[in-house]
């Protein structure tokens, strides 16, 4: 399209001109006229796919908080709670032998024992200190590409191979750290109550299509060696009850015998007996103490009843309530959300129920996506204010104000849409990008409303100036539309699938944009503006029907 009329005789030039193919131009000339001549067109058309969006959002699976593409998974391994050091190191070395042998890809294994690795990624958080039944490694793969099918793979053949230990092979998140990604918290007071309701949910919650493990932080079956000691006979012994607490604490514990210092990391050293002293109740019963000398004390079973019974051996509160954390880990890349939701209703279903004086907290990524969630209202609904505010001081009108905002909220819709159309679920980044909308999918309402508010004609609701108007306005949203996409090709092609809900949400909502400028804010800015009750004035005073440029003044 020419900026001026050509002149007579005058060569029209590509390179000059620009490209002019004058049956497309004529047909949309004809197409923004409809939309002002039925405004309501112009309006289903913005509305109608912006609320297929916003449906469609709803009926993608839900995972907040993606997974990294890196080289590196994590495995975790546990043992049963009387599992020794010795025993969790050798296990990690048959894992680590049984994968090098059978997965070429991988480079390296590096276990740690008894306690978590080290922080290599910036989540990378666990409780699991000082327990001899554990081992947590790192596996290092030759690329990043065979990790999404190498972590599914290791994860089921491994808990066929090693049945004993509890093994997690999971892959690095985004997001801040959750001790499982399905978690809730039981509270109420009485132990048995809670580990009751624990069980049953869990039950439950074991036969969730998606859940690898469960796991119920609150031990009422723990063995507890316990000393039912007399008085006498320790004060006879030389001893009081603090002492012989300690002595037998040295023999199961061992001592502190200062500290080796390994590089920069000082190591503590403890001084403990053999194991065969230590691993049957009655080597224990025959330990003499009270005296310095070896086989001169008193036995520990004549100060008392040795007992090993089952007991609660750690009791977690919140908020001074007695707690029974569950947790719930899914198969690697699993969605959460849909297992979470799958679960509560299949407790729905059983009929599972609280009984007074006990409640339920979520946890695990739902509480992550709860609160993340809540931060980002925060910091958007400033930011809508602060945008509204301007733009009502550019228009001095809040119609255009709220016009223009209205656009930014329903480009989401269509950014939402664009998530759907690849096929990706709808997480942190998709909603992020969602938001960032708000500021470029008004660019091109902004310039139309300007453009029209500028045009006398137009304002005085003649409609040949209003279309003339939107079309002088395309040629710029167009080029600006399509250059802003074009910077999320080189994402969407690489197929990342932490940037490609970003991508394909704001490269949506702004091809969604243009389409909002140039029929929807048109169409709404003449019902704004048009004076019906001007044109029956007029009627009724027989004058007929005139063009509003060519009514005098009144």
């Amino acid at each position: 399209m020419l900026d001026r009329p050509p002149k007579p005789g005058e060569r029209s030039l590509f390179w000059r001109d620009g490209i002019k193919l004058h049956f497309l131009t004529d047909g949309y000339r004809w197409s923004i006229e409809r939309v002002l001549r039925n405004p309501l067109i112009g309006v289903l058309l913005g509305v109608v796919p912006v609320a297929a969006g916003f449906y469609l959002a709803g009926q993608l699976p839900s995972q907040f908080f993606p997974q990294t593409e890196r080289d590196q998974f994590q495995l975790d391994i546990t043992l049963n709670p009387q599992a020794t050091i010795y025993e969790a190191r050798d296990t990690a070395q048959d894992v680590a032998n049984f994968l090098i042998d059978q997965y070429p890809d991988i480079q390296g294994i590096h276990f740690v024992v008894g306690e978590p690795g080290p922080r290599v990624y910036y989540n990378s958080f666990n409780n699991t200190e000082g327990l001899p039944g554990f081992a947590n490694g790192f596996v290092q793969l030759g690329n990043a590409e065979t990790t999404r099918v190498l972590v599914s793979d290791i994860q089921a053949t491994l808990r066929r191979e090693f049945p004993q230990a509890q093994i997690l092979a999971t892959p690095f998140e985004q997001g801040p750290p959750a001790p499982a990604p399905i978690a809730f918290f039981l509270r109420g007071e009485n132990l048995s109550t809670l580990n009751d309701l624990g069980n049953e949910a869990r039950a439950i919650l074991a036969n969730t299509p998606g859940v690898t493990y469960t796991v119920a932080r609150l031990k009422t079956g723990a063995p507890i060696v316990t000393l039912d000691a007399d008085e006498t006979a320790t004060a006879m012994s030389g001893l009081r009850l603090t002492g012989l607490a300690g002595d037998i604490r040295a023999e199961l514990e061992g001592v502190p015998a200062g500290s080796i210092l390994e590089g920069i990391e000082e190591l503590p050293v403890r001084v403990i007996a053999p194991e065969e002293r230590r691993s049957q109740i009655a080597d224990l019963r025959s330990k003499t103490i009270g005296n310095a000398r070896p086989g001169l004390g008193t036995p520990i079973s004549a100060l008392g009843d040795l007992t090993l019974a089952p007991q609660t051996a750690e009791i977690i509160r919140s908020d001074g309530r007695r707690v029974n954390e569950i947790f719930a880990y899914v198969e690697p890349y699993a969605l959460p959300d849909p297992i979470n939701q799958n679960f509560k209703q299949k407790l729905e279903e059983a009929g599972f129920e609280l009984p007074p004086g006990y409640d339920w907290i979520e946890g695990g990524a739902a509480s992550n996506q709860s609160e993340a969630m809540a931060n980002l209202a925060a910091l958007a609904v400033p930011l809508v204010l602060v945008m509204l505010g301007a733009v009502a001081l550019v228009f001095n009108s809040f119609r255009m104000a709220f016009l223009v905002m209205g656009v930014g909220f329903m480009s989401m819709g269509l950014a939402f849409a664009g998530v759907w159309m690849f096929n990706l679920p709808l997480g942190f980044n998709a909603i992020l990008g969602g938001l960032g909308l708000l500021g470029i999918s008004i660019n091109g309402t902004i310039v139309v409303l300007a453009l029209l508010n500028g045009n006398e004609a137009a304002r005085n609701d003649d409609i040949i100036a209003q279309r003339e108007v939107v079309v002088a306005a395309t040629r710029h949203i167009v080029a600006t539309t399509l250059t802003t996409m074009g910077g999320f090709v080189p994402i969407i092609l690489q197929g990342d699938v932490f940037w490609m809900p970003l991508a394909t949400g704001i490269a949506g909502g702004v091809a969604g944009s243009a389409i909002l400028a140039l029929y929807f804010t048109p169409s709404v800015y003449r019902i704004m503006t048009m004076k019906p009750m001007r044109r029956l004035v007029r009627l009724a005073r027989g004058q007929g029907w005139q063009h509003p440029a060519q009514v005098p003044a009144e």
